[in-house]
């Protein structure tokens, strides 16, 4: 652990400067940050807590609000298990304080478990701030006495030790799959599992459980119990929970103990068995992404633009782009997870027994699919194109000295963001619609605001990222960070849920009967008016603040 010390002491001494740097913000900026912060993180407290009274309503099951804290958890693992894995490798092996430190003479054990500080707190904040609100919100469910919150805590805080270890673990590992014939021989095997999932799941026996029964108590505990395995980090904290908030028959304060001790043995075993790793492979690792192979160099040649398009400045910098994103596998193959995961729930709907001859389950299910494919498609935006900016870097001053428009820097992006996520995001829109039988109306309905969500993400994250750049930075997760990333992440959640719930509700009381036909033309209009006109503000005035920032930047 030699040399361990000084650098927590540095990165404490940096996370104080950054503090005491807060007030030089503008307090409008800052109100509403906390404004907008706050009303999400009431939305969820209020979404799960009648979410979980209707669940137990519904189902006539008290224990199912457990078997879903514990899904909740196993899904936030995973996701925390890719996220740290990126964050790990960037930090390790793609920053410049890591070029710094392998000068220094800090042990690769201690500089390991250094980063994997970093990533955990970058990674896991997000998490720990959306979990709260949900945590609580089951306590209240439950009645839970006062001890449980403080219990909440310790066993969030316990449980994000152990995916932030196996994603450093991983990016340990990620080097090794940079020799050509490894590479080579895991994406053939990657693209066979997928051929072979698309051809498979549409024959997939279906269950035999009845339409009308998939709402059961006992139906829905068996499709989610896999989550509530005692094998899993999830079912741990889910159990612990459930006895601090005095669920009946869940156990005894010795059990409680018992799996809060099996939270933190078990990290502590894992993030000790990852800096072991690193202790003996570091130096390997760190050498071999060092290297670029001339053939990987000549592949990239295939990505030319066309000859006709050869003299225009804008399609130059759109190919610039494309060809930075193709040549990062961290970032392409997150977009490829998230994406694939979405594809494979949309490609299962058929399997799945819910009353789709009911018009009102059938809508719920479409347009909860809009809503999912939305959000996602926000986080992506936040993720990989609001740092896109910045990641010029330093380098900036070549592309802001060429005798070109400096506007063309961010329309550029912006055509890069707004093509890649339109296609992806309409042709998973279209097939659930196709899947689930909608009308061609609702069809076309659902590819006009995909497309339209499309254009305001696009457009919002390329302007506030030129609004606020951070042009000495290196990792796309530190920018994300930061005070844009975060802004650009809360307006994109309010602008989603705005425009999707504008056309939702009168769809859904059209189809159920509720409104007449006139009236719910009348109310379709006015949500349709109000997606064109947010996504005319989420697209236009972005946009032209960061043209205006870019046009008085100095190089």
């Amino acid at each position: 652990m030699d040399g361990m010390l000084p650098l927590l002491k540095l990165q404490s001494r940096i996370a104080w400067n950054v503090l005491r740097t807060v007030r030089d913000h503008s307090r409008l900026k800052l109100a509403a940050i906390a404004v907008l912060g706050g009303v999400i993180w009431v939305g969820l407290y209020l979404f799960a807590y009648h979410g979980f009274r209707w669940t137990v309503a519904f189902l006539d099951e008290g224990g199912i609000t457990d078997l879903l804290i514990s899904l909740l958890f196993f899904v936030l693992m995973v996701m925390l298990v890719f996220s740290n894995a990126v964050i790990a490798y960037t930090a390790l092996f793609r920053s410049r304080e890591a070029w710094f430190l392998r000068s220094s003479p800090v042990r690769s054990e201690s500089m390991f478990l250094y980063k994997l500080g970093e990533a955990l707190a970058f990674s896991s904040w997000a998490f720990v701030l959306l979990g709260l609100p949900i945590m609580l919100a089951y306590g209240v469910q439950k009645s839970a006495p006062w001890h449980y919150y403080p219990a909440m805590l310790l066993f969030f805080f316990s449980f994000v030790l152990i995916p932030a270890s196996i994603g450093s673990f991983l990016a340990m590992l990620l080097p090794a799959l940079l020799r050509p014939w490894l590479r080579r021989l895991l994406s053939s095997a990657a693209l066979g599992l997928a051929i072979g999932a698309l051809l498979i799941t549409p024959h997939i026996a279906r269950s035999d459980d009845s339409a009308e029964n998939l709402f059961r108590a006992g139906t829905m505990l068996r499709r989610i119990n896999f989550a509530h395995s005692v094998y899993w980090p999830s079912a741990w904290v889910s159990r612990g929970l459930a006895i601090a908030a005095g669920s009946p028959g869940a156990g005894t304060g010795a059990d409680a103990l018992y799996y809060f001790g099996l939270l933190v043995s078990n990290s502590l075993f894992l993030s000790l068995l990852a800096a072991g790793y690193a202790s003996r492979t570091y130096d390997r690792a760190w050498n071999r992404t060092q290297s670029t192979s001339s053939r990987t160099q000549v592949n990239h040649r295939r990505f030319r633009l066309p000859a006709r398009l050869s003299n225009a400045p804008l399609w130059h910098l759109l190919g610039k782009d494309v060809k930075t994103f193709i040549r990062d596998p961290v970032q392409w193959t997150q977009c490829a997870v998230l994406f694939g995961l979405l594809g494979l729930y949309i490609l299962n709907l058929r399997n799945m027994r819910y009353p789709s001859e009911l018009p009102k389950w059938r809508n719920l299910t479409s347009f909860l699919n809009l809503t999912s494919i939305s959000l996602v498609l926000a986080t992506l935006t936040t993720r990989f194109v609001f740092p896109m900016f910045s990641l010029e870097g330093r380098r900036f001053w070549v592309v802001g000295l060429l005798p070109i428009k400096r506007h063309y820097v961010l329309w550029s992006k912006f055509l890069f963001a707004f093509l890649s996520c339109l296609v992806i995001t309409l042709a998973l829109m279209i097939t659930s619609d196709i899947i689930l039988a909608e009308p061609p109306g609702l069809m076309l309905l659902h590819t006009v605001t995909i497309g339209m969500i499309c254009l305001g993400l696009s457009g919002m994250a390329v302007g506030l990222s030129a609004v606020y750049p951070n042009l000495h930075e290196s990792s796309p997760a530190k920018i994300v960070s930061g005070f844009g990333g975060t802004l650009n992440l809360i307006l994109s959640l309010v602008y989603v849920f705005a425009v999707v719930i504008a056309q939702a509700v009168p769809v859904h009381l059209w189809r159920i009967g509720v409104i007449s036909h006139v009236q719910f033309g009348w109310s379709l209009a006015a949500g349709l008016t109000l997606l064109v006109v947010a996504t005319a503000l989420a697209f236009g005035l972005p946009m032209w603040l960061g043209s205006r920032a870019l046009a008085r930047m100095e190089f």
